[in-house]
């Protein structure tokens, strides 16, 4: 199996700009020209190669300040049964781990795993050691709903993609109710991708 059948990035009137930048970069160190479904709004991201699809999901303003609504719409309408999210302004620096990828979209499909992180993000908080190089959250662990960039179970990120919440909600809100849920979310030590953000608390970097 290569590659995921799904990959989205969302992205907001806001920040649409930034998707020609995460497109080049993406495109760049990715393992292939793989498909990406970019989820937007009024807002049409401009200058995307032709392996960026994007879907308009309305006005904006329908949907509030909240980054849950329009995104939970699209993953119940369109996402398969496991797919790969990235944020808008996570920009890949280094070639993607082709091997580990894969080796982790196959496990998410053969196995009862709910989230592989595709980061350090696991390893960096508690957890307990599978192997040399494998991690998995522990139960308690902060952030199991991290939005690093991750492989999730479809179902598992709609039960904490709850209407009416942004982003940062949904990590730290969304954490607190996944303690102890019963969830594999495993990751790597050295991680898989590699990128830096391109906005800090609003700047562009």
């Amino acid at each position: 199996m290569e590659g995921c059948e799904l990959i989205i990035v969302p992205t907001s009137n806001k920040y649409a700009f930034l998707m020609v930048f995460f497109a080049g970069a993406f495109n760049k160190f990715w393992f292939e020209k793989a498909r990406v479904d970019v989820v937007c709004y009024d807002v049409i991201p401009a200058g995307l190669p032709d392996n960026f699809v994007c879907h308009s999901m309305g006005r904006q303003e329908d949907y509030g300040k909240f980054w849950t609504n329009g995104v939970r719409k699209f993953v119940e309408e369109n996402a398969t049964a496991v797919f790969t999210l990235f944020l808008d302004d996570y920009l890949l620096e280094k070639d993607v781990d082709y091997a580990k990828y894969n080796h982790a979209l196959q496990r998410m499909f053969t196995s009862l795993y709910h989230k592989f992180d595709l980061t350090k993000d696991v390893a960096s908080r508690e957890h307990s050691e599978l192997t040399d190089n494998l991690v998995i959250a522990d139960q308690n662990a902060r952030y199991r709903t991290s939005l690093q960039a991750a492989i999730w179970d479809k179902k598992y990120f709609l039960k904490y993609c709850v209407d009416g919440r942004d982003a940062w909600e949904f990590e730290t809100v969304g954490y607190r109710e996944a303690f102890n849920d019963g969830a594999y979310i495993y990751g790597t030590k050295d991680g898989i991708v590699q990128y830096r953000n391109a906005m800090v608390k609003g700047v562009l970097q």
